[in-house]
C-alpha cells in the first residue's frame, strides 16, 4: 500500500478509504470512533493517531523497503547460498513441510512436478529447468532482492512466467518468478511411515509419499498463492492435514508409529498403533 500509485498520497487514499467505509487508524472496516486499535500514534511521524499509509510528513523515511534500480523489494526464499539448505531437517525435529503433486500447464504442453506449499516465502518460485518441459515464456522481468535466512543475494533481474497451476480438479493462473534451483534433501524421518498409515485409513494425500526423503521440488507455492489452493486445515489421527482439491498435504510433526505384537494368538499380523 506504501508504493500504491493510484492513491499515491494522503488525500486520495483518505478519499478511497472513507469510500470503502473503512477506518483511518487501522484501515479495518469500522468508522474511526468505533476504532480499538492499541496504535496510539504513526510510526512514521509519531505525531498523529493515523495509518503510516496515510502519513503526510516527507521528511522521515517510510517504512517501505529501500529501493535500488527499478521495482526493488525484498522477499524471503528459503535457500540462497549453494551450500546452504534449510529446507533440510535432517534432526530431531520430526516435522513434515506441505507437497503435493502439481501440473504445471501451458496450452498443450504439460510437466508434472512435486510442489512446496510455503507460506513463509512472500512469491512463488519455479526452478529453471521446469520452465523449458512445458514450454513456458517469460511475460516479463522484474528485479528483487530474494533476502534468506542467513544472507542478502543482493538485486538482481529475474525472469517471470505465468502458467497454469493444477492441483487436482483445481487450476489457476498464477504469476512465478524463474530461480536457478531448489534443494532436493529434504528429510523427515518417520514422514514415508505416517503416509502409508494415512493411506490406508483412507486419507488421500495429494503428495504420493513413499519414504522419509522427498526429493525434486519444481516449485515453491508461496503466500502470494497459497490462499488459492490450501483452505483451513484439519486433524486426522493426530496429524495435521492441509485439505485440497487433490487430496490433503501433511504438515507439523508427524505421527510417533510403532508396530506391537498381537494382543492374542488368533492374529496373524501384528498392527500399528499411534
Amino acid at each position: 500500500m506504501y508504493n500504491c500509485r493510484r492513491y499515491p498520497d494522503r488525500a486520495t487514499r483518505i478519499k478511497r478509504l472513507k469510500e470503502l467505509h473503512r477506518c483511518t487508524k487501522c484501515i479495518r472496516e469500522h468508522h474511526p470512533d468505533n476504532c480499538t486499535t492499541s496504535i496510539r500514534s504513526c510510526n512514521k511521524c509519531h505525531k498523529g493517531q493515523h495509518h503510516t499509509a496515510l502519513c503526510g510528513d516527507t521528511s522521515t523515511k517510510s517504512a517501505k523497503p529501500q529501493e535500488e534500480e527499478g521495482a526493488t523489494t525484498s522477499v524471503q526464499l528459503c535457500t540462497v547460498l549453494p551450500d546452504i539448505s534449510v529446507f533440510s531437517t535432517r534432526s530431531k525435529h520430526k516435522s513434515a513441510l506441505p507437497t503435493a503433486r502439481l501440473i504445471i500447464r501451458n496450452g498443450k504442453n504439460m510437466a508434472t512436478i512435486r510442489g512446496l506449499f510455503d507460506q513463509g516465502s512472500q512469491l512463488t518460485y519455479i526452478s529453471k529447468e521446469l520452465v523449458d518441459k512445458p514450454k513456458l515464456t517469460p511475460v516479463e522481468e522484474t528485479r528483487i532482492n530474494i533476502a534468506g535466512f542467513l544472507t542478502d543475494s543482493g538485486a538482481r533481474a529475474y525472469r517471470v512466467v505465468r502458467p497454469k497451476v493444477q492441483l487436482g480438479g483445481y487450476v489457476r493462473k498464477v504469476p512465478v518468478l524463474v530461480v536457478d534451483r531448489f534443494p532436493t534433501d529434504l528429510y523427515v524421518e518417520g514422514l514415508g511411515t505416517t503416509a502409508k498409515f494415512l493411506e490406508e485409513k483412507g486419507i488421500p494425500l495429494a503428495d504420493k509419499i513413499t519414504s522419509d526423503n522427498l526429493s525434486n521440488i519444481g516449485i515453491l507455492m508461496g503466500s502470494d498463492v497459497y490462499h488459492k489452493f490450501i483452505i483451513g486445515k484439519e486433524d486426522y489421527h493426530g496429524m495435521n492435514v492441509l485439505p485440497s482439491e487433490g487430496g490433503y498435504l501433511l504438515t507439523g510433526p508427524v505421527l510417533q508409529l510403532k508396530q506391537l505384537a498381537p494382543v492374542d494368538h488368533q492374529h496373524a499380523n501384528t498392527v500399528m498403533v499411534v
